[in-house]
């Protein structure tokens, strides 16, 4: 049996099939197909340069992205990333914060760990108002070398969608919300040419009348008791239930959680106190 036959009338292509039936395929259907056709090869042209492992070309795409356009690197480039960045490292960072509490209790958890932190320094980061990862991400952006850690907190509590990244600004509120149910976040990041590597610790938790010292830096951390826990945080829990320590932990395998490039723009609000 033949196949359809072209065969064209007048500026339209057609179709005309043994049976006698002429099939219309017009200009621009022909022009769409090619389209898609150009999008598709594209597309997967752009996905073989990210996951080929060329640090080079991934940084060029990577880079200095503003907030709309960040894309994160897919997991297997950034394990190549993080292997090559890391060959040779020994593990010892500096610590950014003016805090000296917060200091001394990052340098207590990392030492626990058989890490190192070589030093502290204070660069005041004014904060963005977005995700937790693009706060992180932003602050670690803005340190002026490599290999110096940021860390940021956040609590998730339940029907109070404006708290997350911005519980800072609302701690005189944690009074009044006890009983609810909560996540406590902690994002640790530091960047290495041109790229970002961030560390998440997480614990799912309840709001509880306040227990346990007070420090600056930590402040709803004597609220927060995780599930499973009679303790609440300021007064002291298991290493599993501490999203700061889960974090570090991950520091010190390298089990990174996301690589991404730079933040140094940013055309969103900001937060304000």
């Amino acid at each position: 049996m033949k196949g359809p036959e072209p065969c064209t009338i007048t500026g339209e292509s057609w179709l005309m099939h043994p049976s006698g039936t002429k099939k219309k395929v017009t200009l621009s259907r022909i022009f769409f197909n090619f389209k898609s056709l150009f999008v598709i090869n594209l597309g997967i042209l752009i996905f073989l340069l990210v996951t080929s492992g060329s640090r080079e070309t991934m940084s060029a795409i990577q880079v200095d992205k503003p907030e709309s356009d960040l894309i994160n690197f897919p997991g297997r480039a950034c394990e190549k990333l993080w292997s090559a960045d890391h060959s040779g490292h020994h593990q010892s960072w500096s610590f950014n914060s003016g805090n000296p509490a917060k200091r001394s209790h990052f340098r207590e958890l990392f030492e626990q760990r058989g890490l190192s932190l070589d030093g502290f320094q204070k660069v005041d980061v004014r904060e963005i108002d977005a995700s937790h990862e693009q706060v992180v991400i932003h602050k670690a952006s803005s340190m002026d070398r490599d290999w110096v850690l940021v860390e940021d907190s956040a609590l998730d509590i339940e029907g109070i969608p404006d708290a997350g990244v911005n519980i800072k600004w609302k701690l005189n509120r944690l009074p009044e919300l006890v009983g609810r149910k909560a996540t406590y976040s902690v994002k640790i990041a530091y960047k290495v040419d041109g790229v970002v590597y961030v560390y998440s610790g997480s614990v799912d938790g309840v709001l509880v009348e306040p227990r346990g010292p007070f420090k600056k830096g930590a402040e709803f951390d004597p609220y927060f008791q995780p599930v499973g826990s009679t303790k609440t945080l300021a007064e002291g829990v298991d290493d599993s239930q501490c999203p700061r320590d889960i974090a570090i932990r991950k520091v010190k395998t390298g089990n990174v959680d996301l690589c991404t490039g730079l933040l140094t723009e940013w055309r969103g609000p900001w937060q304000e106190g």
